[in-house]
């Protein structure tokens, strides 16, 4: 139990090195400063004496012996893991397995108090010899992942804890500078391999005989060597040597899924390089196209994949293979070849959904409900040159309760894995993990932590029983020590769902639930205990939502809802948008309408006054007009039907096209006896109205010279339209 313990703090640490990002203070960037600094400086000490080792893998490189007090030291190894790996076990300082072995150490007492997710103070009480008074030692503890993907903690004397744990009487305060230094190197086959050179400077202080320091310096080597023995695989990288490891793991693959990398075209840039979507925990994620098939090509490479990963990935493709629902991302294939390894999903080019609504939320186009804000957010853009099918008129077109339709689809697709046989928990339920689809569907993915819930097999169930995912988004009874909490089930997936619904609320940054500052351990401490995230601002907006937010952080798992009982909440939510949208639309029907029975003022309304019959003259007028423009069409129509009956062109005959078009030039100019009779004859349909045309064209000494049937024609035509004929 203890072991297992150990494994899930270790994996949860080597995600925090992996994933994520970390804020640093001055006064932690000075430490980690000095520690390569002092790392630099002992590799070029002059004064060296060679230790042997009792590990022929670990080196004793430098040793330097200032004295009966003071002894540096730099050992170094290649261990067979991940950088992230080992620098979370060397971290990992109050883990089970070392406070066992404390007594072998000759540590006496220690005290450990964590400041933040990369930093922690060290205190310890050591035994260093059976004729000396006891030493102690006060550290503070720092790690950092470099840019280039090297890990650097440094140990050094702090003074801040001394009013916690002072040094006891009788006992000599100790001094010590400790730097590890974890480096990439490649990999042999799919086994990553880390180069560790540890440094260490430790003055015990006062007279301390040879034979103590020379014990000192020997624990060097013997702390490096149980780290390369705790993730030792020389069977392994032996069976690689032979060839067996590649077809190993390929037989573990389901054999339908398997496709050859040479069927993947993948999109590159102009320098031709892949082109990246993004950066995914094993690699990148390419874009690929895949028999005109395009998808997202998930990279992995082997450097990443330890024992843990290996299994997590098999484990991840098993569930996910033969999953299809419209809100999960759907597996295409697994390539996996001796240069090549991949899984292939269906493409989502938007990504992420927290990045996305990182990036777009500014715009107040995405809404939970129709809104004034989010209307008048969509009329100001709606003023805007936008790209036709792009994102924005995406959004214009859906974005009002968009993260309504959202949290709908991502509970039905939880509710689909939960209703397989036997159900399936996602485990790590959050934005990151849900896709947005081309057409903003939402798209669950992601099931590296997954797992079958009430699995028949033994070591099925043990699986059930660590903490994983993401502390913001875990439920209490996940990383509770309790042991009736280390079996749990569906409600987690819930728990995480709220937490969702928050997540989407604030614009896909979690953090600002929570308290600034609060690394993940505080977290987990106070959900533990009940504390929950300040619903306020979301109850303003909208207060049945925060309602089934706090239902589903229930502390108690029973009850919490299920997501069948979620899926009817945002049904009749989207319901109530439709009315909505539909009481909206009718009322803009009724606003044009009002609008086109207004008498709108013209120049010529001017010119003829507020005359009602001159009005009505002018509505007569528009209506002939319109009738003329019908006329004109029916003759052309008339006139292309005449024409192809008989002389039909042949479409790849050039220059018969080309005649036609010619001759269609001429036919623009049509017998204006035609038009003449066409014109009388909608004329003559009102007598009255005819003699009101002829009593405005007497006045007008532009009609001079006109015979009676170009003045019809002029006045209802309009003086630029006649002559155009």
């Amino acid at each position: 139990m203890d072991d297992e313990a150990d494994q899930v703090a270790l994996d949860r640490l080597v995600n925090i090195i992996r994933n994520e990002e970390q804020e640093y203070n001055e006064e932690e960037k000075r430490a980690i400063k000095k520690g390569k600094e002092f790392y630099e400086k002992c590799k070029v000490i002059e004064k060296i004496k060679k230790l042997s080792c009792a590990d022929k893998r670990v080196e004793m490189k430098l040793v330097q012996l200032d004295g009966e007090s003071l002894v540096t030291g730099i050992a170094t190894t290649v261990v067979d893991a991940s950088v992230e790996e080992c620098a979370a076990f060397q971290y990992f300082l109050d883990s089970r397995e070392h406070k066992k072995k404390s007594e072998e150490r000759k540590i006496l007492e220690q005290q450990i108090r964590h400041v933040n997710s990369h930093t922690l103070y060290y205190s310890t009480t050591r035994q260093i010899s059976t004729v000396s008074r006891y030493r102690d030692w006060r550290s503070k503890v720092t790690w950092l992942k470099e840019v280039d993907g090297s890990i650097c903690i440094d140990f050094s004397d702090t003074k801040d804890t001394m009013e916690e744990f002072p040094v006891k009487e009788g006992n000599v305060l100790a001094s010590a500078h400790t730097v590890w230094i974890f480096e990439p190197e490649d990999p042999i086959g799919e086994i990553p391999q880390t180069r560790v050179t540890f440094t260490s400077r430790v003055d015990a202080g006062g007279n301390v005989p040879a034979k103590a320091m020379t014990y000192i310096s020997k624990r060097f080597g013997a702390v490096v060597s149980k780290l390369r023995m705790k993730f030792d695989k020389g069977d392994e990288i032996a069976e690689y040597k032979t060839g067996g490891s590649i077809k190993l793991t390929r037989d573990k693959i389901e054999q339908s899924l398997l496709v050859d990398s040479f069927e993947l075209v993948f999109e590159r840039d102009r320098k031709g390089d892949r082109v990246s979507l993004a950066r995914g925990a094993f690699g990148n994620v390419l874009v690929a196209d895949y028999h005109s098939t395009r998808c997202a090509y998930k990279e992995i490479h082997p450097a990443d994949l330890s024992d843990a990963t290996l299994k997590k990935f098999f484990l991840e493709l098993k569930l996910i293979g033969t999953l299809r629902h419209p809100n999960i991302a759907q597996c295409i294939g697994v390539v996996w070849e001796m240069e090549e390894h991949g899984i292939m999903f269906e493409l989502c080019k938007n990504g992420g959904l927290d990045d996305f609504l990182k990036k777009h939320a500014a715009l107040g186009l995405i809404s939970w409900k129709n809104t004034e804000t989010v209307e008048a957010a969509h009329r100001e853009m709606a003023k805007r040159s936008v790209k036709k099918n792009g994102t924005i008129a995406m959004m214009l077109t859906k974005g009002i309760g968009l993260k309504s339709r959202w949290a709908h689809e991502i509970a039905k697709g939880s509710a689909f894995l939960h209703g397989k046989e036997p159900a399936i928990l996602h485990r790590d339920l959050k934005g990151a993990n849900v896709l947005v689809g081309d057409d903003f569907t939402a798209k669950i993915t992601d099931f590296g932590e997954s797992r079958h819930l009430g699995g028949v097999i033994e070591e099925e169930q043990k699986t059930m029983t660590p903490a994983v995912g993401t502390p913001h988004f875990m439920a209490p009874e996940v990383f509770s020590t309790d042991i009736k909490d280390k079996i749990y089930g569906k409600a987690i997936d819930v728990y995480s769902f709220g937490m969702l619904l928050l997540e989407l609320f604030y614009d896909g940054r979690i953090s600002k639930g929570f308290k600034k500052g609060w690394g993940h351990l505080v977290i987990m401490n106070r959900v533990s205990k009940g504390w929950r995230p300040d619903l306020k601002l979301v109850r303003e907006e909208d207060e049945d939502l925060a309602d089934i937010i706090e239902q589903c952080w229930s502390q108690d798992p029973s009850e919490r809802p299920t997501f069948q009982d979620i899926i009817i909440f945002f049904d009749e939510k989207l319901k109530q948008l439709e009315v909505e949208s539909e009481e909206e639309e009718d009322q803009i029907d009724k606003t044009k309408k009002g609008t086109k029975n207004e008498t709108i003022p013209t120049e010529r309304d001017e010119e003829s006054g507020s005359d009602p019959m001159s009005k009505i003259s002018l509505a007569n007028e528009n209506q002939e007009k319109s009738n003329i423009d019908i006329a004109n069409k029916n003759v052309r129509k008339k006139e292309v039907k005449e024409h192809q009956g008989a002389d039909a062109i042949d479409p790849m005959d050039i220059f018969a096209m080309a005649k036609l078009q010619d001759e269609k030039k001429v036919t623009k100019k049509r017998d204006p006896d035609d038009q003449q009779k066409v014109i009388l004859k909608i004329a003559s349909r009102n007598e009255d109205e005819k003699q009101k045309v002829e009593e405005i064209t007497t006045r007008d000494d532009e009609y001079e010279g006109l015979n009676v049937q170009q003045k019809q024609m002029k006045a209802m035509l309009g003086k630029q339209d006649f002559w155009l004929l």
